[in-house]
């Protein structure tokens, strides 16, 4: 009996673009951001005003949460500015990790064809590699997530300030945030001063070693 050939094998599905892959992790990050915001607004609330509050004796956190909670509309205080650090996160973290996904995706085989185990000499033929390739894909990661951060930065300081102004109960909505802080400076007022400087110091070593972090740990 005439034994019955093999079937083939299933095609093999092209690997996604890195554009592709930076859409992907923008819309999945930017939906994980707003869930995030959403269950932990409350101790973002009590550490702005903890950080605001203006006294010789630093408040506890029991001491700060009295003080939200007894302002007019109790426990809906613990919320305040929720809408606009959701509006402002989304965009955010989606440029931030999208950006960071497609950056990868570029980099990680640009250098390792430029660097690594894929280099080459004019000739076409295989040349030592100038770094390991593990070395490679750490700088090329490090890159990445600094770019990201530093996209993201832009939109991120005008939300983080109307929030902060909303939270410590100095205007009673969004609105008239908005306009009050419009009217007073421009645009200007949500740009302050070494407000973008400051938060790029600040976050993108922090983004360079979380996702070195979740990448090795991964």
């Amino acid at each position: 009996p005439r034994i019955p050939s093999p079937p083939p094998p299933p095609p093999r599905q092209a690997a996604p673009s890195a554009a592709a892959q930076g859409l992907k992790n923008s819309v999945a990050s930017g939906l994980a951001a707003a869930c995030s915001k959403a269950l932990l607004a409350p101790f973002d609330t009590l550490k702005t005003v903890q950080q605001q509050t203006r006294s010789a004796v630093p408040l506890t956190l029991r001491q700060t949460a009295s003080d939200v909670l007894s302002r007019p509309g109790g426990a809906l205080n613990l919320y305040a500015g929720l809408g606009v650090a959701v509006l402002g996160a989304m965009p955010s973290v989606g440029l931030y990790f999208g950006v960071y996904s497609y950056c990868k995706a570029r980099l990680v085989p640009g250098w390792t064809e430029a660097f690594g185990s894929g280099r080459t000499g004019r000739d076409g033929a295989a040349s030592s590699p100038l770094l390991g390739d593990g070395a490679v894909r750490t700088a090329a990661i490090a890159a990445s997530a600094a770019v990201g951060n530093t996209v993201a930065s832009f939109t991120r300081v005008p939300f983080e300030v109307v929030k902060q102004e909303l939270q410590v109960g100095t205007h009673p909505s969004t609105w008239a945030a908005l306009s009050s802080m419009a009217g007073a400076g421009g645009v200007r007022a949500f740009f302050p001063t070494g407000g973008i400087s400051i938060q790029m110091v600040r976050d993108i070593p922090y983004a360079i070693f979380t996702l070195l972090a979740y990448e090795s740990l991964r």
